[in-house]
């Protein structure tokens, strides 16, 4: 009883991160069978001065911290809060990391890391992760925020809900140990007739 009341605690304190801080890693740890298990890490590359930012980072903390998913009409069973460490990065990703965070992106161009506004003028075309992380740096308000990413399952979400809802289901297929089954190939085509028209 003790052990979970400190654990408890510890838990607690961990969420109460204090504020102000560039780099904060909120951590919880997955007790299995006696021994630590890793737990999951999403970098969540923020800034508190965008809405949007702040938003997606109190649903993922949510996500933490309250059950995930939510029960429904159609699912009333009550899930428990998904466990993943959360690393909020209250910076620009550097070059190093842009050019590791392309791959994982679904289009291989670094103008989706950019806001529009910044697509009307030739100049702010990057071709480079360099050169990304060189036009952000001179206006950190063009780069769309937040980049979240799940390292892990090569997740990334540019301040695109969807994508984080994937990456978060991603952690409930873990969770509940879930795999993901492979569709069997479709069937091959009914050969036709031969015709032969001579």
């Amino acid at each position: 009883m003790l052990r979970a009341v400190l654990k408890q605690r510890n838990v607690l304190e961990a969420l109460r991160a204090p504020q102000g801080i560039s780099s904060v890693v909120l951590s919880l740890r997955r007790f299995s069978r006696g021994r630590v298990e890793p737990l999951p890490k999403i970098t969540f590359f923020h800034d508190p001065n965008v809405r949007k930012s702040m938003k997606l980072l109190k649903s993922i903390e949510e996500a933490r911290t309250e059950p995930y998913p939510r029960p429904t009409k159609s699912r009333p069973t009550k899930s428990p809060p998904l466990t993943f460490d959360i690393q909020v990065e209250e910076r620009i990703p550097t070059a190093d990391e842009f050019s590791d965070l392309i791959h994982f992106a679904s289009t291989p161009s670094y103008t989706i890391f950019l806001q529009d506004k910044a697509l009307a003028s030739y100049k702010t075309h990057p071709t480079t992760a360099k050169t990304l992380h060189e036009i952000v740096e001179r206006d950190p308000d063009l780069l769309r925020w937040p980049l979240v990413v799940n390292w892990e399952t090569e997740q990334l979400s540019i301040a695109d809900i969807p994508d984080i809802k994937r990456m978060l289901e991603t952690l409930v297929k873990k969770r509940d140990r879930v795999e993901d089954v492979p569709k069997e190939p479709p069937p091959p085509p009914k050969p036709t007739e031969w015709i032969d028209y001579d």
